[in-house]
């Protein structure tokens, strides 16, 4: 129980502020018309006080001529804790009464746990955000409060209000910048009780992140030298054939270009080796079937023609080109011939002539004089040709027989 005492409306003096029980002298010069106001309430260690129950408030005179006025209204009680006393029963005792309904559980105790703990430690977010999460506290007198505050000093770091929420995230910071906070939780009674603040807990925010160069295109020194340049690593440099980048040119990269990833980080390219070249394999006089074949295993493309050939077998490879052994890029196409066989000729037709005619033109197309036969005609001349076999515009092989 304190008892606080108000200023006299006429100067009165007031010893002491503050008391338990018995509160301190009060001197009052001004005569009988003055007064002065206690205002009672809760405190430890007194009490707690007992529904309807009597309590006493003692008061010292200060001797003939100095007594303290408190009231002119004898001993009667006012509302809302004020009370007065006569003047005219100095040094007496002034009483009040508390009723239930006055009493109320006041909340002296500061959340829990205490000191308040961090659940999640500071942890960067970006290079501009580190975010917490304080160990959820428990009290009477809910909502529990929490005060993060940042303690480094360092640029851009900013504690928080008071707020319900147990977790925080300080942004706008610097990069590359360490920066240290604490918690610290209250409850939300009317003189709310403020606990002890955490432990300190730092955590530090990254680099900020960089733009990886588009290296694509450019020469392999070059490329390295770029990506080095923009603070990164040349990471895993592979090599493939194309047929579109010049040897020693960069490919592609991983990551590719324009991409934010933290300094330090690896871009992987691969590096040109240029066009390819295989070696044409040595495909002549082989079958077609197997000529093609060992071109498709070369990693090239046949092309087929065909001729007639009077020493190449029918389905043989007469000629290529690029001829065996070539060297060619990959892909290319390999032409090649394919023998038909020997050329046939067109059978004359000597029908009609004489003999020695036929058989000139016979010999004389390529083909043999087979079997003459002779045979008597109403209608045919003598020593002239009545029929032949083949008959005249047949194809036959070049040296065959032709029967008149």
């Amino acid at each position: 129980l304190v008892f606080t005492i108000g200023t006299s409306v006429n100067g009165g003096t007031v010893s002491g502020s503050t008391v338990n029980i018995a509160p301190s002298s009060v001197t009052n010069t001004s005569g009988g018309s003055s007064f002065m106001t206690y205002t009672v309430t809760y405190s430890t260690p007194v009490g707690p006080l007992s529904p309807d129950t009597t309590y006493y408030l003692n008061f010292e005179t200060g001797g003939n001529g100095k007594a303290y006025y408190i009231g002119y209204n004898g001993n009667s009680t006012y509302s809302n804790g004020t009370y007065y006393k006569g003047g005219s029963d100095d040094g007496k005792d002034c009483y009040f009464k508390i009723f239930g309904s006055d009493i109320s559980s006041v909340d002296v105790d500061v959340p829990t746990p205490n000191p308040a703990t961090f659940a999640s430690a500071p942890s960067a977010d970006s290079d501009t955000a580190i975010s917490m999460t304080a160990t959820m506290g428990s009290d009477a007198s809910n909502p529990v409060m929490y005060l993060f505050t940042e303690t480094s000093g360092n640029p851009g770091g900013t504690s928080s209000s008071w707020q319900t929420s147990a977790s925080y995230t300080d942004s706008g910071l610097d990069a590359s910048t360490q920066y240290t906070y604490t918690v610290t939780m209250r409850d939300s009674a009317p003189a709310p009780n403020t606990g002890t603040a955490s432990n300190a807990a730092s955590a530090t925010t990254p680099a900020a992140p960089v733009t990886i160069p588009d290296v694509t295109g450019q020469a392999q020194a070059t490329a390295e030298s770029n990506i080095v340049a923009a603070g990164l690593i040349v990471g895993t440099v592979s090599t493939s054939y194309s047929f579109v980048v010049p040897a020693g040119d960069v490919i592609s990269q991983n990551p590719t270009g324009g991409a934010s990833v933290p300094p330090g980080t690896s871009v992987d390219i691969e590096v040109s080796l240029g066009v390819e070249m295989v070696t044409v394999p040595d495909v002549v006089g082989l079958a077609q079937a197997t000529a093609e074949g060992n071109i498709v295993a070369a990693s090239l493309v046949a092309s087929v023609t065909t001729a007639y050939s009077p020493t190449v077998p029918t389905g043989d490879v007469i000629s290529q080109n690029p001829a065996g052994g070539a060297s060619v890029p990959i892909d290319s196409t390999v032409d090649i011939v394919v023998s038909l066989g020997v050329e046939p000729v067109t059978v004359p037709n000597v029908v009609g002539q004489a003999q020695a005619t036929a058989e000139g033109n016979i010999v004389a197309a390529g083909l043999v004089v087979g079997t003459v036969t002779t045979s008597y005609s109403g209608s045919v001349p003598a020593g002239d040709v009545i029929s032949q076999d083949p008959t005249g515009g047949a194809s036959a092989a070049p040296g065959s027989s032709v029967d008149i």
